[in-house]
């Protein structure tokens, strides 16, 4: 059933996570970002897996405040992990 959910949202434009990450992270290019922003404003998937990455991204943050670590580790961190979802060929 998790796929014909998947399938059900990729016929509706909806944003990858690794595209979702991006955005949160401001990190699309403007044309795709304006596509994304305008995908959002109807989309209330896509607005809740957005705030699900939001909050994991402020998450990170106060974690690494606590630790002092270097400010840009949880950008450094998601960039990662986008990576790994979405290796290129």
């Amino acid at each position: 059933m998790r796929w014909l959910m998947k399938i059900t949202r990729e016929m509706m434009g909806c944003l990858r996570e690794g595209d979702l990450i991006e955005f949160a992270l401001d990190g699309l290019p403007a044309e795709e970002r304006v596509k994304a922003e305008a995908h959002l404003k109807d989309c209330k998937h896509c607005q809740a897996q957005l705030r699900a990455v939001m909050e994991m991204q402020e998450g990170l943050a106060w974690r690494v405040r606590q630790e002092s670590a270097s400010p840009d580790l949880p950008q450094r961190m998601l960039r990662t992990v986008l990576q790994a979802k979405n290796p290129k060929p």
